[in-house]
């Protein structure tokens, strides 16, 4: 069962009195709050963990909110934040500055609370859309996985990261027998097969790879670190053991297989695109080479 991920809502004013009046009025609404005293402080905040909605006092010492608000937006992954602007000025030309530094909203004091809350619910749904919707863009649908533009671009950030004594290793899989599975049995019952396998690949790398789906019944393995080429082919041997292991379908049991290819960098090429084509590569000869097995791309593939 998924636990709901408490929204998390950053206060920065620098009087305790308005922090402690906002807090309150969110005591019912399972928020966590958390809060800064001034700009810097809460910079530091919105570096160090996850915020999901900032109240921003524009009177803070040092650091204005203004400041504070464009220095924020220019935090990684901070431009969809919402920043709300708490102030007693009511002038048109400090509340356009606010909107242009990247505030979407203005809370004026003194606080109303039915109003406070109503705007801080409608920013944090809004923000919630924007990130089920971006989590859909980058994720395959059928099984959560991250989708080819994703995968490539973890690819090319491992390559520039690549330390001189280590390789990347990509690993192309192709499960066997698939279509016919999938013919006879049913889109449903095909559909349950990746969900399985995409599962297990999932488990068989450590926090630092990376597995996508990147067709119908194909997979890609991302390996950024690997300390020899020995290492990689025991890898691709083990996710051959585990992918013709038995997979429970419809109180059945059933083993596909799967024919898996591996190339390396810098050997095998020094681009996402190179290194997946010979991967793939391999894979096709390892397919035809009788299936259920690896190979280690080689130039006489090409």
């Amino acid at each position: 069962m998924s636990v709901a991920v408490r929204p998390v809502v950053l206060i920065v004013d620098d009087e305790v009195d308005n922090i402690l009046i906002l807090r309150d009025f969110f005591k019912d609404d399972g928020y966590q709050i958390i809060f800064a005293r001034d700009g810097q402080r809460a910079i530091e905040m919105a570096m160090s963990q996850r915020v999901d909605l900032v109240l921003l006092d524009v009177s803070l010492p040092m650091m204005d909110g203004f400041q504070v608000c464009e220095r924020l937006k220019s935090l990684p992954d901070f431009a969809v934040v919402p920043v709300l602007f708490l102030t007693s000025r009511t002038d048109a030309p400090a509340e356009e500055r606010g909107f242009r530094v990247g505030g979407v909203d203005y809370i004026h004091k003194p606080f109303t609370p039915r109003l406070v809350r109503a705007r801080v619910q409608t920013h944090l749904t809004l923000k919630a859309q924007h990130d089920r919707l971006a989590a859909l863009a980058h994720a395959d649908a059928l099984t959560g996985l991250p989708n080819r533009a994703v995968f490539d671009q973890r690819v090319e950030d491992a390559l520039l990261r690549r330390a001189s004594d280590e390789l990347v290793a990509m690993l192309f899989v192709d499960l066997d027998d698939f279509r016919t599975l999938n013919s006879e049995r049913g889109a449903a019952a095909g559909d349950a097969v990746l969900l399985a396998v995409a599962q297990r690949l999932q488990r068989s790398i450590d926090p630092s790879g990376t597995v996508a789906r990147f067709g119908s019944d194909e997979f890609v393995i991302l390996l950024p670190a690997v300390p020899t080429a020995a290492a990689a082919r025991k890898y691709a041997e083990q996710v051959c053991q585990q992918l013709c292991e038995p997979l429970m379908l419809d109180g059945e049991s059933l083993s596909l297989g799967a024919s898996v290819g591996i190339a390396l960098a810098p050997d095998h090429g020094e681009t996402a695109s190179t290194l997946r084509r010979h991967a793939d590569l391999a894979m096709y000869r390892a397919k035809w080479a009788g299936k259920r097995r690896w190979l280690m791309y080689s130039s006489d593939m090409a």
